[in-house]
């Protein structure tokens, strides 16, 4: 138990982290990835921690996407792997209100 506790924090800190770069880079403003920070991080920590391992494993797949598609500078494809990405998140957000 305790293994897979300390498995899952080191995921909602990669989670985290993946998500401060994105608004950063995306955004270029140290205010608004502080803003989010402060408000929209901690509802992701807690949707993250009540998801299932296997929605767990989607969301790091679209990660791993979306930085393939940073890393072969293709703005088309992160732009609509990032809009996929956040309707999905929007999605699972309805369906458990």
């Amino acid at each position: 138990m305790v293994c897979r506790d300390l498995a899952r924090e080191v995921l909602l800190k990669l989670n985290d982290e993946f998500h401060q770069a994105i608004c950063a880079q995306a955004s270029g403003s140290a205010r608004l990835v502080r803003f989010l920070y402060l408000t929209v991080m901690p509802l992701g920590y807690r949707l993250y921690y009540r998801t299932s391992p296997e929605r767990q494993r989607a969301s790091q797949e679209f990660h791993a996407d979306i930085i393939a598609a940073f890393r072969a500078r293709d703005p088309d494809q992160v732009r609509r792997l990032l809009e996929q990405h956040v309707l999905e998140a929007r999605d699972f957000l309805l369906s458990i209100a």
